[in-house]
């Protein structure tokens, strides 16, 4: 999700908008580092919103968090769980989410497509993958196994609890999904000058 240092003068995105184009290299935004999904993240909010911030790269995550909090650093997209304590102690303030849909955690915050960039999605998301030289029956039955527990109601309140959405599916949408982010985030990356370090 975006969130902003509080003292920011913007209470949703078309204001940070608004507020990152009268102010053009002026804003910043911390991330776990070069190329990480927050940098990329950015970088997409960035180009598509029409705006100039400037990319503060940390060796972590909580490091960023610890200097938006003491308001040396404006914006960054952090992932939820972590950062709803911070949110709902206002030491930090939720914009909106940055998936394709809204999170169970904050029902209440649209998403940055909702909120008027249509079409952006930047989402940490997690997998299990295998060597390609798996059996297939073995792919299937890990596969079900873990669709089971996606579907289940105890597996899908430990991962609302951590912000999370169970997309369960078929193997080959994992590999699809592969394929597309990695066609997406080379095309962001080259596009605003990213290089890994």
């Amino acid at each position: 999700m975006l969130v902003l240092q509080p003292a920011l003068p913007a209470r949703n995105l078309a204001e940070l908008i608004a507020l990152a184009k009268a102010k053009p290299g002026t804003l910043n935004y911390g991330s776990a580092g070069v190329a990480s999904l927050a940098h990329l993240a950015t970088a997409l909010f960035a180009s598509m919103a029409g705006v100039n911030i400037v990319h503060v790269p940390y060796k972590s995550s909580s490091q960023s968090m610890t200097d938006m909090i003491t308001g040396r650093l404006d914006m960054q997209f952090a992932t939820i769980a972590p950062s709803l304590p911070n949110i709902r102690a206002g030491q930090l303030r939720a914009l909106a989410t940055s998936g394709k849909t809204r999170v169970a955690a904050l029902p209440e915050l649209p998403t940055v497509a909702e909120a008027g960039l249509a079409g952006y999605e930047a989402a940490l998301w997690v997998s299990l993958v295998m060597p390609s030289a798996t059996p297939p029956t073995m792919i299937a039955r890990l596969n079900r196994e873990v669709n089971d527990i996606l579907k289940s109601t105890e597996g899908t309140e430990a991962l609302v609890a951590q912000g999370m959405v169970a997309e369960p599916g078929p193997p080959e949408a994992l590999t699809e999904r592969i394929r597309g982010d990695i066609e997406k985030w080379r095309g962001v990356a080259v596009k605003a000058g990213i290089r890994p370090e």
